[in-house]
Parts: structure tokens; sequence; C-alpha cells
């Protein structure tokens, strides 16, 4: 399973009947909801992830086998990276 059809399955389970419904909870426009749930999104960003897993009562932990899954029939699939990369800290002033 992908990851659209999932965000879809979980959406439907969780009473949103339509995109728009998920959109408002969320904050995430209509149009990127559609997308998503076609996987024409690839590299959700962690911001969009968790907006949704809020609005949907879920932890952004349950999508992860989705995002990293290779999906041979998608290749446009989302990437791990995108969600699980952490910022690297900044690099100190080295002292002369």
């Amino acid at each position: 399973m992908s990851f659209g059809k999932e965000l879809k399955r979980v959406a439907e389970s969780k009473g949103f009947e339509t995109q728009q419904q998920l959109a408002d909870a969320s904050g995430v426009s209509q149009q990127m909801v559609a997308r998503l749930y076609l996987d024409q999104r690839p590299n959700v960003s962690a911001a969009i992830l968790f907006k949704l897993c809020r609005a949907l009562g879920v932890g952004c932990a349950h999508f992860e086998a989705y995002l990293s899954a290779e999906d041979e029939s998608n290749s446009s699939a989302p990437s791990a990276k995108a969600v699980a990369a952490k910022p690297k800290p900044a690099k100190k002033p080295k002292k002369r």
C-alpha cells in the first residue's frame, strides 16, 4: 500500500468524508491533500506530515513504513528522508 492510499484509509476511518474536511482540520490545502492521496507529491515535508497526523490523531510514526518502503509501482512515492531527516547542528566557529 502506498502513502497516499494509507493516508486516505486513515482519514476515512477517522470520519473525514472529503479531502476538504481533512484540509480544514489540518491546515493543509485541499489541493495538497488531493496530491497526497494520489501519490503525486514526492518528499512529504515533516511540517505537512505533522499537521495531517495531528488532525488524524495518529503519530507520525504510523506512516513511517509507507514513507520508507520502496514502492516499485510508483517511483514518486514520498521519501522517508524528507520526514526522518534531522537538521545538522550548526558548526561552531574555529578559534584562532
